[in-house]
């Protein structure tokens, strides 16, 4: 059942017209019509909130706004969200549990000066962020390693099309995302990247089980080639210039090694995604060996390495 209140409170708690509270407890669903009256909004919230108590010590909000923002604190503390909805004075805040935050409606900023308007307040937020010298595929994979976005609310994607971050969590969380995003992203002197690659021009021996089924996937993005050989230097597989993602599966039984030659080549001076990895085929979460790598390297750039697999 939904209620929408603009009540006064009666009195578990002095509430003074400057916007002051003096109290050790106070209801949620208190606060909430406290606020309602005082700002004049409309909001509306479920029964889940007349159980949800608030400790609150000496509030003294001189305005609205400041008021609002101790309400988004006291809420995002309770584990709830706030949807606008309309405009002006047919504006209706709607409270919703944060596991509901894929599915909510948020304000969706772009810029970083956008972000530090919001970034000291408690609001449910998207943030749009262009990636400029890095793959959003890599700050994906680092951010949810990291586990820095609200598990319960908060949300995470990354197109690659367009190389762009999506965020949306509450917007103190959604700065420090941007704050590590803005770390990563950076542009890298391309000599210096080009002697960084520990494989390059090496045989990597890989040991595995000689009764589980393998698959060898190679990932690259359309700036660079990749070819596959086997150890008579026949090729197995062959992807240049476009988004290229092979699988290659294989057997360890009855042989004692296998050996696949990888050349890649970077086709444009631009950032070159490289993913490589050898995974049970039965389990893809499962890598025994990988490789992985985002760089701004030269035209021409070319990375030869051999993967020598063997059940001893």
């Amino acid at each position: 059942m939904l209620r929408i209140y603009t009540l006064i409170i009666l009195a578990t708690v002095s509430l003074y017209a400057q916007n002051e509270i003096e109290t050790s407890e106070i209801s949620l669903q208190q606060f909430i019509d406290h606020v309602a009256k005082k700002t004049g909004r409309t909001i509306i919230y479920d029964t889940s909130v007349v159980a949800k108590k608030l400790n609150i010590a000496n509030l003294k909000a001189s305005t609205n706004e400041e008021l609002m923002n101790v309400l988004y604190s006291a809420l995002e503390f309770n584990g709830y969200i706030v949807e606008k909805v309309g405009q002006g004075n047919s504006e209706v805040l709607k409270l919703k549990r944060n596991i509901q935050g894929p599915w909510t409606s948020t304000s969706i900023i772009y810029s970083k000066k956008e972000l530090e308007a919001v970034a000291n307040t408690d609001k449910f937020i998207t943030m749009v962020i262009d990636l400029k010298y890095i793959s959003s595929r890599e700050v994906q994979t680092t951010l949810r390693s990291l586990r820095i976005v609200n598990p319960q609310g908060g949300n995470l994607a990354g197109i690659e099309g367009s190389n762009t971050l999506l965020v949306t969590d509450y917007a103190p969380n959604v700065k420090r995302v941007y704050s590590v995003v803005e770390g990563m992203d950076r542009k890298k002197n391309v000599e210096l990247m080009t002697k960084q690659f520990a494989i390059e021009n090496k045989t990597i021996p890989v040991k595995l089980n000689e009764k589980t089924d393998y698959n060898l996937a190679i990932e690259v993005n359309k700036n660079v080639s990749v070819v596959v050989k086997d150890e008579n230097d026949n090729v197995l597989v062959n992807g240049n210039g476009s988004h290229t993602r092979l699988w290659l599966g294989y057997h360890m039984k009855n042989s004692i090694s296998k050996k696949f030659q990888v050349e890649l080549e970077v086709l444009k001076e631009d950032i070159a995604e490289i993913n490589v990895q050898i995974h049970d085929a039965k389990n893809s979460d499962n890598a025994v060996w990988s490789f992985f790598t985002v760089h701004a390297l030269a035209k021409g750039k070319k990375i030869k390495f051999s993967l020598l697999l063997s059940t001893k």
